[in-house]
């Protein structure tokens, strides 16, 4: 990763600074709601004994084309894919996506050439730290 990524991503694991987020749940059931300043919102279910993460996000911008939104667990300050998404008309998608996420983990959202990327290649817009 270059540098300022890598920074990046590091401070997410440290803390998240600009975002806000809230968590709830039973201890089977994890939800998390996440929002930035331009008021885009990711709604994260983590269903931890099925390997399962759904998140809904709303209010995101269209892409020009040729881009594509990319999920992305961090782990310590090492992110690994979780899949690429595009949004509706209205900037809204849901996706479910095999991932199990422990405490002190992240799950973040860049913004990627089509096809999505082997690691970030932009900061992440939106993140919501387990």
């Amino acid at each position: 990763l270059p540098y300022a990524l890598a920074a990046a991503f590091a401070a997410l694991a440290i803390g998240l600074g600009v975002w806000g987020g809230a968590r709830g749940g039973g201890a089977d059931v994890q939800t998390y709601v996440t929002r930035d300043t331009n008021g885009a919102q990711a709604r994260v279910v983590a269903l931890p004994e099925n390997g399962l993460v759904v998140v809904t996000v709303t209010n995101l911008p269209q892409l020009e084309a040729g881009r594509v939104y990319q999920a992305w667990a961090v782990r310590g300050a090492t992110p690994e894919s979780l899949g690429t998404f595009n949004t509706d008309a209205s900037g809204s998608a849901s996706m479910a996506m095999q991932a199990v996420l422990h405490s002190g983990e992240t799950l973040a959202f860049t913004v990627e050439p089509a096809g999505g990327s082997l690691a970030p290649t932009t900061a992440p817009f939106l993140a919501t730290r387990f």
